[in-house]
């Protein structure tokens, strides 16, 4: 510290000392008239030596009148201040990105986002705290000085977090405010940046600006959420069927890698039935598991995932449902026109299955001829009743001048109803010829069109072998499932035998979807179809031959195929309505005021067409009796619908969507009726989203001319030292110090008087 001096001053003002130095000149002359008589008594010497003193006391005099005065300037340099702005909120007890050199291949337990801040606040303060002052403060809801880090001083204790918020705007704010008088070098917030409240960083930047502070920013955390592997759902139908394929629908959201691979285990009372290897996106992902029970009664299903390195939550890999498997009956009546080959080997393949109740009746057999079966019928049915008695029929190349109008109208009306209709064409009587004869409904239950004037060529010679592939719809399909894992599916489908006729198809219909095609012709030609029709499904099979997938393996896949497709076609009729839907949310637990995602997916291809442009509205009912309608909206082409809502009231939420099909009365059986619940509960804020705010940590540091690090660019933190400027703080003050105002111009102006009057005395001038 010193200090400067400069040049004296008139406190009373330039006017006044003008007009003082005028009285001064007057004065001067008056007193020289004054005494002009003394210039007899005493000589030019002395006389002299009074008027000096006597013009220096009359200068004195006017001086004190015009007050004057010397300006001191103090100068104090003092080092510039650096402020670390620790969050102690409850949020920086989560870890740290693994990859932060801060933290890494310390143990799991010091691997937090606060133990990546202490690291770093102990790398820096050994070359900061030689050049500025160091000060270190904490922060959550409000600011709290700490201490003061001086050169060579360690940060001392861990901190601790308790916080329930985090408000970064207003930390920044106060901590500006205290430290006003000071000259702020930078300010370093360690954070993971996820704002709960408090003023908007927006307004502060503009402070900083104007205050010319440059923040810094470590930010600690990751853009994701926490790392984990989490089995959100798994979705299943609360009853099965004996000996049918129970599909698992599982929702796992992987927080880990993009992509992540993984080995999923299925479990069947705890003895393990299936393993499936899968590759995961980072954020959502559903996967399809499907297995056969074996066994009667309620059994226990459990899906496995791996336990990963540094899961935040290792308790949610895996969930257990149960289900109940049942051995149902479908009636099954099978119409054929000629006994060919197809019909010698379909009818002991239904007939082994136990599930399956089956009539048969071959439309040109003998008079005496026994209709073979589990139940013999000597007729077809007649009436509406009488249709309604069976779950599924099959038409096998029928004969149409055999097949009555009221027979067909019965037939639309139990496919209609819930019903399943499975059409196989042959060669023998072909569709060209059912459709002139019946054209009035059954045009409209094949989803296939097709050329009636088209007639089959009985003598054409086949010997061009014909491939048939999966469509995208038809691997995803539950009918084509000859096994449960979809690479071995595909590995079966590819051995199996070639054929060498296919029905020619004009197109499909709206709303149909092809699940077998051949790809051997230029244009693909559909060789099966489905589609929804009322309440009920209808399956187009162009081809007559199936019979040769038995060879040379038997007749497990043969079998399988066509209980698979009547078990699909008798479902609505076997549950009361249409299973291939799942309702879910993104989330279990919400937080009043957080948003909820609905999810509708539609699992059966047939019926997403069916549903297309349709308008499906979940209703949300909450513990206190309110209700509210959220409409779902397909996202996309995906089978999935989606609704937002907002967590309101706390307690447990149903949700529920009831569908009936398109064109009927609001009494009509629905399509599907599904439910799905979640909990709202009073949550910390702090909990609701874990990610780092790494986008808006950066638009700080980026807009004050700060700089920024992330787990990214932690590794050059040791930099920052050298970017924060050391230039010291000036402070000058300024004081006045009136000169007339003390001790020794008073003794100076007395000792003048009395010499003066002394001489006088001395010379005998008084």
């Amino acid at each position: 510290m010193f200090s400067l001096m400069n040049i004296p001053r008139f406190i009373a003002g330039d006017l006044m000392v003008a007009l003082l130095f005028t009285l001064a000149v007057g004065l001067f002359f008056f007193l020289t008239w004054v005494y002009r008589i003394e210039g007899r008594l005493i000589t030019f010497r002395q006389r002299l030596i009074l008027n000096s003193i006597r013009v220096f006391l009359i200068l004195l005099v006017l001086a004190m009148i015009a007050r004057p005065a010397v300006k001191i300037v103090l100068i104090e340099e003092k080092q510039p201040v650096v402020a670390f702005l620790i969050d102690n909120s409850t949020s920086m007890n989560y870890p740290a990105e693994r990859t932060n050199p801060l933290i890494n291949g310390r143990p799991k337990a010091t691997r937090r986002r606060i133990d990546a801040a202490e690291s770093a606040i102990k790398l820096l303060a050994p070359s900061i705290s030689k050049t500025h002052d160091l000060k270190l403060y904490t922060f959550s809801d409000m600011l709290q000085y700490k201490k003061d880090i001086a050169e060579g001083e360690t940060l001392g204790d861990s901190i601790p977090t308790e916080g329930t918020y985090t408000h970064i705007g207003d930390a920044l704010g106060d901590l500006m405010s205290d430290l006003q008088q000071r000259r702020i070098a930078s300010i370093c917030i360690l954070s993971d940046g996820r704002q709960t409240g408090g003023r908007k960083l927006e307004e502060i930047q503009k402070i900083a600006l104007q205050g010319d502070v440059k923040i810094h920013t470590l930010t600690f955390g990751s853009e994701f959420p926490l790392r984990d592997l989490s089995l959100e759902e798994v979705n299943a139908p609360p009853d099965a069927s004996l000996g049918d394929v129970l599909s698992l629908h599982l929702r796992i959201i992987n927080q880990i890698e993009d992509p992540l691979r993984i080995e999923i285990e299925l479990q069947e009372e705890g003895k393990t039935i299936l393993k499936r290897k899968v590759k995961l996106k980072r954020g959502e992902n559903s996967i399809p598991l499907h297995t056969i029970p074996t066994v009667e009664g309620e059994r226990r299903y459990k899906v496995i995932l791996p336990i990963l390195e540094d899961e935040i939550d290792e308790t949610n890999n895996e969930a257990e449902i149960v289900v109940k498997v049942v051995k149902r009956t479908l009636r099954v009546l099978l119409i054929a026109g000629e006994p060919n080959r197809e019909y010698h080997y379909l009818v002991p393949a239904l007939l082994r299955d136990p599930i399956i109740d089956m009539s048969t009746f071959l439309q040109n057999s003998d008079i005496n001829y026994v209709q073979q079966g589990n139940h013999s019928i000597e007729r077809l049915p007649k009436t509406t009743k009488e249709w309604e008695a069976y779950d599924v029929v099959l038409l096998s190349d029928i004969d149409p001048t055999k097949f009555t109008p009221q027979q067909e109208s019965g037939l639309e009306h139990l496919v209609n109803k819930g019903g399943g209709l499975m059409v196989i064409a042959g060669r023998n009587f072909g569709l060209s010829r059912l459709l002139q004869v019946h054209s009035a409904k059954m045009r409209q239950l094949l989803p296939v069109e097709i050329e009636k004037t088209r007639f089959p060529d009985y003598d054409k010679i086949l010997n061009k072998p014909i491939t048939l592939s999966l469509t995208p719809s038809g691997m995803a399909h539950p009918i084509l499932f000859l096994a449960t894992d979809p690479k071995l599916n595909a590995k079966i489908w590819d051995t199996l035998p070639k054929f060498y006729w296919i029905h020619p198809v004009l197109n499909l219909k709206p709303g149909a979807v092809s699940l077998l095609e051949n790809k051997n012709e230029n244009e693909p030609q559909t060789a099966m179809a489905i589609h929804r029709y009322g309440e009920g499904a209808v399956l187009y099979l162009g081809i007559s031959s199936l019979w040769r997938w038995r060879f040379p393996y038997g007749s497990y896949d043969y079998d399988r195929l066509w209980t698979r497709a009547i078990r699909y076609l008798g479902e609505t009729r076997l549950k009361g309505m249409q299973k291939q839907v799942s309702l879910s949310s993104d989330k279990q637990l919400y937080a009043p005021g957080e948003r909820i995602r609905l999810m509708l997916r539609i699992l059966d291809p047939a019926l997403l067409v069916q549903l297309k442009g349709q308008p499906i509205f979940a209703s949300v009912a909450g513990a206190k009796g309110d209700s509210l309608m959220v409409t779902l909206r397909q996202s996309g082409k995906a089978p999935l619908f989606e609704g937002f809502t907002v967590a309101r009231n706390v307690g447990q939420i149903l949700t529920k969507v009831r569908q009936i099909a398109p064109n009927s009365d609001s009494e009509a059986k629905p399509l599907f009726e599904i439910k799905h619940s979640f909990t709202v509960n009073m949550r910390s804020l702090e909990q609701v989203d874990t990610r780092a705010d790494l986008e808006g940590m950066k638009a700080l540091a980026e807009s004050t001319g700060g700089e920024f690090y992330s787990y990214r660019e932690m590794s050059t933190l040791n930099e920052l030292p050298s970017k924060i400027s050391t230039e010291p703080q000036i402070i000058r003050k300024e004081r006045i110090e009136e000169v007339w105002d003390s001790i020794t111009i008073l003794i100076l102006f007395l000792l003048l008087a009395s010499f003066e009057w002394a001489l006088r005395k001395k010379w005998r001038l008084l």
